[in-house]
């Protein structure tokens, strides 16, 4: 199977958010600087026209658009790009032109298709017959947690409806590093976590409807909200129907100390 790729790929102007100090003060000043990653490209599948009834081949779109961030005052942010461009790719790479690269183009082969790089318009964007999307954002940010969302969309030609997924990234300020659910709960509590989770789902079954909780969300998918609640996410499909889209169980902290490890007692300033 053939592919013609051509990577339209554009990194724009850093966008920088700096919070100013006075000489006087003693620590250093601080700052996040994040770099827009943007990639757009468009495909033919071809020989597609004869099997939807279409007077042309049906066209496929990839499009990315993530905020990288590149400081983040004096951490080590190789840890959290890794984690994006994993949530994102699938690929750990440092380099997120190497995981684009090799993104594009193969959603539109898993349709069945050779595919012919086409050029991208406004048209084409507002009118794609498959799409396939992926944006990465900074959901939260405190003085101690920044909290980064990947979401990712595909809609396959002529489907009743896309898939999207939301994968969180929970970052340490302070330490400079990944926190997860292993980091905050002990192994027993993580035993004992899914029949907690599916008993609070059950509590909102009102807001959430009715779910099938038996295990930790996929990938220990959780964040930590402003207000210091944690809550367990559930994609679309894995716990319920996909009209319930995503599944959020929140937790007050206090109610799951038994569970926690010190780390995480000390995360929610629970170990006092």
């Amino acid at each position: 199977m053939k592919r013609h790729l051509v990577l339209v790929l554009s990194l724009v102007a850093i966008i920088s958010a700096t919070f100013s100090c006075s000489k006087s003060e003693p620590e250093p000043c601080t700052s996040i600087t994040i770099e827009p990653v943007t990639a757009r490209c468009a495909y033919s599948l071809v020989g597609s026209a004869g099997d939807f009834n279409s007077d042309s081949d049906l066209v496929w779109l990839d499009t990315v658009a993530i905020m990288m961030p590149t400081v983040i005052y004096d951490n080590d942010v190789a840890p959290l790009r890794r984690a994006i461009l994993a949530a994102a790719f699938g690929n750990d790479s440092i380099n997120p032109d190497t995981c684009i690269t090799a993104l594009m183009g193969g959603c539109a082969i898993e349709a069945g298709y050779d595919t012919l790089h086409i050029a991208v318009t406004p048209d084409l964007e507002a009118s794609s017959d498959g799409l396939h999307t992926i944006t990465g954002n900074i959901s939260s940010l405190t003085s101690s947690l920044l909290t980064y969302r990947i979401n990712a969309y595909t809609y396959m030609p002529r489907a009743a409806h896309g898939m999207y997924t939301n994968t969180y990234i929970t970052y340490d300020i302070v330490k400079g590093d990944i926190i997860t659910l292993e980091d905050i709960f002990t192994p027993e509590g993580l035993e004992a976590l899914p029949a907690l989770i599916a008993r609070q789902a059950r509590r909102m079954a009102a807001i959430l409807g009715p779910t099938s909780i038996t295990a930790l969300p996929v990938d220990g998918n959780f964040y930590i909200d402003l207000d210091g609640t944690l809550a367990f996410i559930y994609q679309p499909y894995e716990v319920a129907s996909y009209a319930q889209g995503e599944i959020a169980v929140p937790f007050y902290p206090y109610k799951l100390t038994e569970h926690m490890t010190p780390r995480g007692l000390a995360l929610f300033n629970l170990d006092n």
